[in-house]
């Protein structure tokens, strides 16, 4: 899944004006007719169908984001979207699908690693106390993965596609938080960010599993992040806008339809007031 990140809704169509296009040496290239995204992006929204979820049935979510993401959700209906609860049927543990994720992300990497071995650089035989030691054991089991592991990550896309595609049915779009959490730190060290350990008491993993986009990146839907306010300590919350599957422009013009009920510019402002 592939994306910008942009100031604007405007500029995320017109962005995607110029990447969205057919190419036949591309396997996953779909022939379809050329969309002007920015004259999309700026339609109406009412009648749409909006569900909300918090959690997707399966994340610990702190009270404030999903307090904060709800009420964002609900400006929706200002705009004569009709917005609903939701709770989806994913048949797994987020840390499950966590663990699953960074996995599939290091299968590239390790095969990248056995080419500079073949090369003759042995990244993490020669030099293992200079890489992360999470880089080193996922990658390390990636390595190790079989064809038995690959049948099963796409037995827990097709099982997450599933249950979007069941709520996708009746709704238009669905809304939830970004990540389950206030913004967390970044690490000193490039790419090894970490989340908290727990929420509410439920373990999570570290690494992805604070974050609720991830899910698409399984099932390929579009998807954007948008800001959706601030939390009591003045750190910013975002809101996730999903659509169905090749219909970006529903997601733009959800995501532009929230930026004019909710100026972002504007909270930045309110909330930089309230720490001064």
């Amino acid at each position: 899944m592939n994306g910008a990140i942009t100031k604007t809704v405007d500029d995320a169509a017109a962005l995607l004006n110029l990447m969205a296009r057919y190419d036949p040496r591309d396997p996953h290239s779909i022939p379809q007719r050329k969309k002007d995204y920015l004259k999309l992006a700026d339609r109406s929204i009412e009648g749409m169908k909006i569900g909300f979820t918090p959690d997707f049935g399966i994340f610990p979510v702190e009270d404030e984001i999903a307090d904060l993401t709800e009420k964002a959700a609900l400006a929706f209906s200002e705009a004569g979207a009709k917005v609903s609860y939701i709770k989806p049927n994913i048949p797994y543990t987020a840390n499950e699908l966590a663990e699953l994720w960074c996995l599939s992300i290091s299968i590239d990497t390790a095969i990248e690693l056995a080419e500079l071995k073949a090369n003759g650089l042995d990244l993490p035989g020669d030099h293992r106390d200079e890489l992360p030691e999470a880089f080193c054991r996922w990658n390390e089991l990636a390595a190790k993965t079989t064809i038995f592991d690959y049948y099963r990550f796409h037995e827990v896309r097709t099982a997450l596609l599933d249950a979007q595609e069941d709520i996708f049915s009746e709704y238009d779009i669905i809304v939830s938080p970004v990540t389950v959490c206030g913004p967390v730190k970044n690490s000193q060290i490039r790419g090894m960010t970490e989340g908290p350990e727990k929420i509410k008491g439920v373990s999570l993993e570290r690494r992805i599993g604070y974050c609720e986009t991830f899910i698409e990146n399984f099932t390929g839907n579009p998807a954007a992040s948008v800001p959706a306010g601030f939390t009591s300590n003045g750190l910013p919350a975002g809101m996730q806008i999903i659509g169905r599957k090749f219909r970006d422009e529903d997601v733009l013009a959800a995501s532009k339809t929230f930026e004019k009920l909710r100026p972002w510019r504007e909270l930045c402002k309110v909330a930089h007031s309230r720490n001064i």
